[in-house]
């Protein structure tokens, strides 16, 4: 089964760089341009991971990671994080 990674970075060419290096190594990578669409694409699609910038416009990288937290209990549980912040 394919891993969904979900990938938020307001700098797009940074974004396609993590894009074309994980979708050459098999991953099924989503987008997202900033926090309020990231929390909303969680919502979405549930990815095995997040990797996400921690400054962005509309709703920075941490603010997004607590309301996922929030939301999914289960991203987050000490010994399988699911969340990361680059």
């Amino acid at each position: 089964m394919t891993k969904t990674i979900l990938i938020v970075e307001d700098d797009t060419e940074l974004l396609d760089l993590y894009v074309e290096i994980l979708q050459v190594n098999m991953y099924n990578v989503q987008t997202a341009i900033n926090g309020e669409e990231a929390v909303s694409k969680y919502r979405q699609i549930h990815p095995n991971l997040v990797v996400m910038d921690g400054d962005m416009p509309k709703l920075d990288g941490y603010e997004a990671f607590s309301q996922i937290i929030k939301m999914d209990k289960k991203c987050k549980n000490g010994n399988s994080d699911r969340l990361f912040r680059i």
